[in-house]
């Protein structure tokens, strides 16, 4: 397993995400593409990858012209509402996740919710990036690092007003 890299915020991540979610277009149409994830986040430490959602009608329908576009289906990640994709650059490292869902589901709704969450909050966005780092450092599996931070998640959305509803955070909410 490979080491988990948590660095430090760039704001070349936010120039990324807008050149993507351009070169996305005709793929995804006129459909709201959104920057989620910890690059989405002014100040915050993030694995160099920058994550998106886009809130579309069909997602299996956006899959092969996404595949023209470089991506990949992931081996991981495909649950439920949501088919995830990945792109790699030319030396085979991943820079890039899409998730594909549509606008309003429990995926959609907790993502933008716990972004918004992290933007609006200095406090919980640092305790976030203590936690991140932390777990990068004790984890090598990507599934063990995820799972540690469900619970700061899941009482975060809480604390905003917002009952997570996917897996992703809503285990005991």
């Amino acid at each position: 397993m490979a080491k988990i890299v948590v660095a430090d915020y760039d704001p070349a991540w936010a120039q990324a995400f807008a050149a993507e979610r351009e070169r996305l277009r005709p793929a995804v149409g006129d459909a709201p593409v959104e920057h989620i994830g910890s690059t989405a986040v002014r100040g915050l430490p993030a694995k160099p990858i920058i994550d998106m959602v886009a809130g579309v009608e069909d997602p299996a329908a956006c899959i092969p012209p996404l595949l023209e576009h470089g991506y990949e289906r992931a081996e991981w990640g495909d649950f439920g509402e949501r088919l995830f994709l990945r792109r790699r650059s030319s030396d085979g490292s991943v820079t890039h996740h899409l998730s594909l869902t549509t606008v309003g589901s429990s995926y959609w709704d907790d993502h933008l919710a716990f972004r918004d969450a992290l933007r609006a909050n200095s406090e919980l966005c640092e305790r976030y990036a203590t936690l991140k780092r932390d777990q990068a450092a004790e984890h090598e599996d990507i599934d063990a690092y995820t799972r540690a931070k469900t619970a700061l998640v899941r009482d975060a959305l809480l604390s905003v007003g917002h009952r997570p509803r996917s897996g992703w955070a809503a285990e005991d909410a």
